[in-house]
């Protein structure tokens, strides 16, 4: 049984600024930068932004094995991107997040990535992205939040 280590907190002051794609980032943001959890305060949202949160909290549901897998060091050549990744059965899972209100073009370099013919996919829109040995590059639009995955050789 895994235990959640730690938890980022989505706290807006005041409530009335956060907007669902900054809901999303703020919550990318925590999982980027080491959550395995996302907590909400105040605890009922509605509208736009109650539905982004449940979607993001599906997603982040899903991810829970590979969010509490082992990390593996990755980074990002945009200050604005910020960059996790994590190792699960041979796959990797890279999260990566603009931080800023204006479209990011962002290198992301994993340890280890070694694709050798594998691609980097954007889960849930299966987008793949270009690659090479030591990662790959992607365009970021304002607040983006993306979980790229990388599956295990021979896939």
């Amino acid at each position: 049984c895994s235990a959640v280590r730690s938890v980022g907190v989505l706290m807006p002051s005041p409530p009335s600024r956060l907007t669902s794609s900054k809901a999303a980032a703020y919550s990318g943001l925590s999982i980027a930068g080491g959550a395995d959890a996302v907590g909400y305060f105040p605890n009922r949202w509605s509208g736009d932004i109650g539905q982004e949160i449940t979607r993001t909290n599906r997603e982040i549901k899903a991810l829970t094995q590979a969010l509490l897998s082992p990390v593996v060091n990755a980074s990002s050549d945009a200050t604005a991107v910020r960059v996790s990744a994590r190792t699960l059965n041979g796959a990797l899972y890279v999260i990566a997040v603009n931080t800023s209100d204006t479209t990011v073009q962002a290198r992301i370099t994993v340890d280890g990535i070694g694709l050798a013919g594998r691609s980097a996919s954007v889960l849930g829109s299966g987008n793949a992205v270009g690659s090479d040995d030591t990662g790959f590059s992607d365009s970021f639009g304002p607040l983006a939040a993306r979980v790229y995955v990388v599956p295990p050789q021979g896939w």
